[in-house]
């Protein structure tokens, strides 16, 4: 059952990303390939105020309120006249403009037909032309004529008529612009924003393999743009298909829940899962069924809308619910940015909502803009939270994973240096001249601290050699000697495996390796030899002449030096033996040595 909840799962996220898919190539399709239903310099306009009569099927008038709603069945011709006013020459460019709500139009002046908007050749389905302002051209002789206008619609919109307006072209945008301006600049703005949620969400997941929530908000977000700006009033002036809008408002607002679903639900770490699958399952099922009674004609699309907002509002008031829950729970915390931003949003939506029962115009859209922009920047503002406390947490374990990195080395350090009592501090103090080293070259801090590292376990594999060689106070045979030689090897297959420090097995087996190839493991030569590796043999060879052996005492700081000098660019890299020069040279007092004998003087 389990495994067909998740099966379940996955095909609702996989159909849900295919499905925006298709809705956004659809969309770019309508825009490359879809002919233009736009007029040219329609811009805004002035209220042209008439007396109106409504003709009808007798011939007869009686007086119609303009703008308002006549008694007109679906499908039958609404046909209003009037008389234009004699101040129309006072225009440069005169222009008529009427408001089409999803209606087919005719204009007539003195009884000769001016224009027609209709989009029944243009539209790839739907049964009445796209709301569109529909722009006639006036001649000055026009004054006191009779003007003729007629619609016809299937729709709910049957005897609507809008405010009609004439004027010049740039009159008419700015009259237009005025009104619609700030929706349309507020959508766009949020247009930018959830693409590049999308997109930045999208490579984080691409790095780290781990899904990112705000994703969710973004596609939600980009299809609230998509619905404003496709039925803004504005959008024939961006939109070259009108009927394309109409589409792009249709599947926004039918698959809106469903990455708003998505959202709470990985929100919420899936604490309601079983509840956010259902919502799903019936949104987008719905949805689908939607849209193909809306693209074959079998249903209106103003009967599919009350269900469909029925539905949102179901899913809504579930994520309402759920929000409440995890607040009694004390399980909120992790997303209260996410609750404030949603809770302004609603109040926003609230706010949009009265505005479309009172019909106003102004600002359609403006809200959900303002308060989706809220939204998204609390949102935003919770994902920086959360990956800074990842980040605090990451950083937390790195510190214990390094503490305890330390203190195994030491134990290992330890556990080397007490098989050979005279080489005890060594590997301590080849790590200290290493970082020493470093530093002087000019490596970064990471880089300081790995060698020192590196410097610490170089000798690592002397663990798999037996005491009995390492101890001799003799003269090794030649055999033994080349057993010795092995502790490189050991050391790299030992640490082989650690990835705490990147490279460290490099230095335990490349550290007696020399400049001119005479070196072993693998006879490496010049820059061949890792660079780290090369730092560490410099730092070797110097506390190996700095410190107590069975044989002497630390060796004068000056014959150090010599030797060194004498050395550099054959057994050592010359760059790093010059660093090493210096610090010996810095080193006036020589502290840079063992500092307790091991053997009696």
């Amino acid at each position: 059952m389990k495994a067909i909840g998740k099966y379940i799962d996955r095909s609702i996220e996989i159909l849900f990303q295919l499905i925006l898919c298709a809705i956004l190539g659809f969309l770019l399709i309508g825009f490359l390939t879809f002919p233009s239903e736009r007029q040219t310099n329609i811009y805004s306009c002035q209220e042209l105020d008439l007396d109106w009569y409504q003709v009808l099927d007798d011939g007869s008038r009686i007086p119609a309120e303009v703008p308002g709603k006549c008694d007109t069945p679906k499908g039958q011709t609404l046909t209003l006249t009037g008389i234009l006013p004699d101040t129309l020459d006072a225009y440069e460019t005169p222009w008529l403009c009427f408001r089409s709500t999803l209606q087919d139009m005719t204009v007539s002046i003195d009884g000769e037909l001016r224009g027609t908007y209709s989009t029944k050749d243009t539209r790839l389905w739907g049964k009445n032309s796209v709301s569109a302002y529909y722009f006639v051209r006036l001649k000055p002789s026009d004054r006191g004529k009779e003007i003729t206008f007629s619609c016809t619609t299937d729709s709910k919109y049957s005897g609507v008529v809008r405010q009609p307006y004439c004027g010049t072209v740039f009159g008419m945008f700015l009259r237009f612009a005025k009104d619609n301006l700030f929706e349309v600049m507020s959508a766009l703005l949020l247009l930018i924003l959830s693409i590049g949620t999308i997109l930045i969400c999208g490579l984080i997941h691409l790095q780290l393999q781990r899904k990112i929530p705000l994703s969710y908000l973004g596609w939600t977000v980009l299809l609230l743009c998509i619905w404003i700006l496709s039925e803004s009033p504005l959008r024939q002036f961006y939109y070259k298909n009108l009927s394309l809008a109409g589409y792009m408002t249709h599947f926004a607002v039918y698959f809106l829940a469903l990455p708003l679903l998505l959202y709470f639900d990985n929100v919420q770490a899936q604490r309601y899962h079983k509840l956010y699958r259902v919502l799903l399952s019936v949104e987008m099922c719905y949805s689908l069924f939607a849209s193909v009674l809306e693209i074959t004609g079998a249903g209106d699309f103003s009967l599919l809308f009350n269900i469909c907002v029925i539905l949102h509002l179901l899913s809504i008031s579930c994520i309402i619910f759920t929000i409440i829950r995890d607040i009694q729970n004390h399980l909120a915390g992790s997303y209260n940015f996410v609750i404030v931003g949603f809770v302004g949003f609603a109040i926003a939506g609230i706010l949009q909502l009265g505005m479309y029962l009172q019909k106003t115009v102004i600002f359609h859209g403006g809200f959900f803009s303002v308060g989706a922009l809220f939204w998204l920047a609390m949102s935003v503002l919770s994902a920086l939270r959360d990956y800074y406390r990842l980040e605090q947490e990451n950083l937390t374990n790195h510190v214990k994973t390094l503490k305890l990195t330390r203190q195994a080395m030491n134990t290992l350090v330890e556990t080397i240096e007490a098989k050979d009592p005279y080489t005890k501090g060594h590997s301590t103090r080849v790590a200290k001249y290493s970082k020493l080293l470093a530093e002087k070259m000019g490596l970064s801090k990471e880089e300081q601290n790995a060698v020192y590292s590196m410097g610490m376990l170089h000798d690592i594999g002397k663990i798999g050699i037996a005491d009995t060689i390492i101890n001799k106070p003799g003269k090794l045979t030649s055999e033994e000697y080349a057993t010795i030689k092995t502790h490189t090897t050991i050391g790299y297959q030992i640490l082989n495996n650690m990835d705490d420090i990147k490279d460290i097995e490099k230095a335990a087996r490349w550290h007696h390796e020399r400049y001119d190839g005479k070196g072993y493991p693998d006879g490496l030569k010049g820059e061949e030899i890792p660079l780290y590796a090369r730092i560490i043999a410099v730092a070797d060879m110097y506390d190996a002449m700095t410190s107590n052996r069975s044989y002497r005492q630390v060796m004068p700081q000056q014959a150090v030096r010599d030797e060194i000098q004498r050395v550099k660019g054959s057994q050592l890299d010359p760059r790093i033996a010059n660093c090493m020069l210096e610090i010996i040279d810095e080193d006036k007092d020589y502290h840079l040595r063992q500092e307790t004998p091991l053997i009696p003087a």
